[in-house]
């Protein structure tokens, strides 16, 4: 008998009740797979755990199914699967699996941890993570763009400023457009992880921010090319 336990940060995703659905059906197929010869699909059910995380706590359902929505609350901050289940023998015979993978509008608070104890443990771990990275592929987005690391929105909020203070004192133009490129650069990073988060959750909420992001950043676009490419430029501008 042998242990594993690995935990990892996760990229960024858009996530769904399909997506819930389809992690945990995968992961349903795979546990006779891991403790043959263990039971079927009805001795698995019930094993998993769905918490949705919002601003005054959080709420477990037990059966997945009980959660009967088929888009998440506004104010979701984060959604977690965890997955618990053992064979039933003697806890020193004991084949056991806990996973848990989470998904946060918080780069921090977004991971994927498993902790499995049977035969050729890490062996069989690794297979998991693997198929469970590969079937989240498809739902992974470009929210990443805005956290290359936890810091990132507060230091692009700074640099778009002074970028923005610079713009309005230098005379050069090269250097003028260079901070004026800063700065909207900057307000688009700072804006995504505002109104996008780390992981985007399907809701009312997020349909309505992204369709305010691309309008507010399609405007601003075309703005910035019609003010240079025009007299226009020289009296915003000023060169």
């Amino acid at each position: 008998m042998e242990v594993y336990s690995t935990q990892r940060k996760l990229s960024t995703y858009s996530v769904s009740k399909q997506l819930l659905q389809n992690i945990e059906a995968y992961v349903m197929d795979k546990i006779p797979g891991i403790f043959p010869p263990a039971t079927g699909p009805n001795g698995l059910e019930g094993n998993t755990t769905l918490l949705l995380s919002h601003p005054n706590g959080t709420d477990h359902f037990t059966p997945t199914g009980k959660y009967a929505q088929q888009q998440l609350d506004n104010d979701t901050e984060s959604v977690a699967l965890e997955f618990k289940y053992h064979d039933g023998q003697p806890v020193s015979e004991r084949r056991a699996i806990v996973l848990t993978i989470r998904f946060s509008r918080y780069s921090e608070d977004s991971d994927l941890a498993i902790a499995l104890k049977t035969d050729t443990a890490r062996e069989k771990g690794i297979a998991l993570e693997q198929g469970l990275l590969e079937k989240l592929e498809q739902s992974k987005n470009r929210n990443w763009i805005a956290y290359p690391n936890e810091g990132t929105p507060i230091f692009v909020f700074i640099g778009g400023f002074l970028a923005f203070l610079f713009a309005l004192m230098t005379d050069s133009p090269v250097l003028k457009t260079l901070c004026i490129l800063v700065f909207v650069t900057a307000v688009y990073l700072f804006m995504h992880s505002f109104m996008k988060g780390y992981c985007s959750f399907d809701s009312k909420r997020q349909k309505m921010m992204n369709t305010i992001f691309k309008l507010i950043f399609s405007a601003v676009t075309i703005f910035i090319i019609v003010s240079i490419a025009t007299p226009l430029r020289k009296t915003l501008w000023g060169f």
